[in-house]
């Protein structure tokens, strides 16, 4: 299991734990508590699912968006809405529907690693052209090279 999936999937796991701790009240939802004993799990679970969510995976913006808005509370539904919102996320990922951001490099090498002929062909056409040229500035010569 690669390093991303192994952290989506530890993610579950923790939302999980943090799911069987919650509190019964007289409210009837399962309550997930900030208290000393639970140390903030909660919110640091959320934090840590979103901060991954947001920052190592391309087109993952609607999870983002849809995790945040189902764990704004300390509920057990809560949690359990985020957790199916990571199995969805460790689902895509593994069937190719979501990629890890990749540097304009690691994703040169990438091709030229793995690409076929075709491929190489049009990612250096697409890279001479002025446009890109513009963006990518000085570092194009170096970028071109590993093709």
């Amino acid at each position: 299991m690669c390093t991303l999936e192994k952290k989506i999937s530890e993610l579950i796991d923790e939302g999980r734990v943090i799911s069987g701790n919650c509190k019964p009240n007289e409210l009837g939802p399962c309550a997930i508590l900030p208290d000393p004993d639970d140390d903030g799990r909660f919110a640091r679970w959320r934090r840590r699912s979103l901060g991954l969510l947001k920052s190592k995976l391309s087109g993952s913006e609607i999870y983002s968006t849809n995790f945040e808005e189902a764990t704004k509370s300390y509920w057990d539904f809560s949690v359990n809405d985020g957790i199916v919102i990571l199995e969805d996320v460790l689902d895509a990922y593994k069937n190719g529907f979501l990629q890890e951001n990749m540097t304009l490099k690691q994703f040169v090498e990438n091709v030229s690693k793995n690409g076929d002929a075709k491929s190489k062909s049009k990612l250096k056409s697409l890279l001479h052209e002025k446009a890109v040229e513009g963006i990518v500035g000085s570092s194009i010569t170096s970028i071109l090279g590993l093709l």
